[in-house]
């Protein structure tokens, strides 16, 4: 999303400057030429259980040292410049605000990209609170009269955030950044054997201690199929022994992916497996769900999460929706082997109707005008 915001500005004919943490890996820096300066750190896990006060008080010293970072680190803005945080944690909007308020231009424009959900499954202890937070952080907004503009990739999301009191927010599409683009051709793939691939790490989360028990599933009817995973750094133990035991039909490509690499890696299947879990991903948006589609891949997914809702809108055959199980997954993979040459047939189909949805011109468009 990063580079895509900058070679969007950069189509523009303006110049884009790159701010990041200081611990940022270096690809990262190579990739967007950023400056690494920031000190705090915006991915803290509020997830387990804790005290409401204790936890509210952490969340202002988040706000506090990001405060400190945007006044010593980037200061007063210029009178062309524009503010874009595409990546904050929720939680920040707090901080950005006190700084944004003490610019000697109030209307400068800016832009926050939130990718999660406000709110997430902390405990009904903690809702209460950290709902007021949001709420009382979005009215001082309100009042603050700044040219702000707020962005979710999704539009459960975007309801999200408006229940919250958030009036400015827009649903904006995913940024897909495509840099090899072609038509899906016959020979990409292994006509020999229908391919399932998983991008990303297998975190439980994600589904994938569903993988051993619903390959099983699958090689038992007798049908030829691979299951090829990306990673697996944090997988379920069940999933680490099926590889250690060298599993039939399933396989790791155990490398980190980048750009070019990673499309071509989605490219390598017939279908990618998304078997995340809806009590995780009800609101959570996923980059890899367009990606797939956009390369002319569909995709498995469960009832109950943003991508099954997402391809409610999408082109017919872009997608299969199971419940949260080992035997509906096994079906749905049981269901593409058998309807595998169509997939393959209708691939350049999806991806030419999810480009006009979604890609990185459509979200530039969004974000930065024409």
């Amino acid at each position: 999303m990063n580079m895509v915001i900058s070679e969007q500005i950069k189509k523009r004919e303006a110049e884009a400057c790159a701010l990041v943490n200081k611990s940022c890996e270096p690809f990262v820096l190579n990739a967007l030429n950023a400056s690494p300066v920031f000190e705090s750190y915006p991915y803290v896990d509020f997830g387990g259980p804790a005290d409401n006060l204790m936890e509210m008080h952490a969340i202002n010293f988040l706000n506090e040292q990001f405060y400190k970072d945007l006044c010593t680190k980037v200061g007063v803005v210029g009178p062309a410049d524009r503010i874009i945080l595409p990546t904050i944690n929720q939680y920040l909007i707090l901080g950005a605000y006190w700084w944004v308020k003490e610019q000697v231009r109030q209307n400068i424009p800016v832009d926050i990209i939130f990718i999660v959900t406000p709110t997430p499954p902390i405990g009904e202890n903690n809702i209460g609170p950290t709902e007021e937070f949001f709420t009382n952080a979005f009215r001082l907004w309100e009042k603050a009269g700044s040219n702000v503009r707020f962005w979710t990739m999704g539009q459960t999301l975007t309801d999200e955030y408006k229940r919250l009191g958030c009036h400015r927010v827009e649903t904006i599409p995913i940024p897909v950044h495509l840099t090899n683009y072609r038509e899906e051709k016959d020979a990409e793939f292994n006509r020999d054997i229908t391919t399932f691939v998983f991008a990303g790490d297998a975190r439980g989360e994600k589904g994938s201690a569903l993988f051993p028990g619903a390959c099983k599933r699958v090689s038992d009817t007798g049908r030829r199929f691979r299951l090829i995973i990306q990673s697996m750094e944090n997988a379920p133990k069940n999933l680490k022994s099926a590889i250690e035991a060298k599993q039939k039909d399933i396989e790791v490509r155990g490398s980190f992916l980048f750009g070019d690499d990673f499309l071509d890696f989605l490219r390598s299947g017939d279908v990618t497996i998304m078997p995340y879990n809806p009590a995780s991903y009800a609101n959570r948006a996923s980059h890899i769900l367009i990606e797939s589609l956009t390369v002319g891949r569909p995709v498995i997914t469960c009832k109950g999460t943003w991508m099954a809702r997402e391809l409610e809108t999408c082109v017919p055959g872009s997608g299969f929706t199971i419940n949260f199980s080992e035997a509906s997954l096994a079906d749905s993979m049981i269901q593409a082997i058998d309807q595998v040459e169509e997939i393959r047939k209708t691939a350049s189909h999806i991806s030419r109707e999810i480009r006009k949805k979604h890609g990185a011109d459509r979200f530039g468009e969004f974000l930065l005008g024409d």
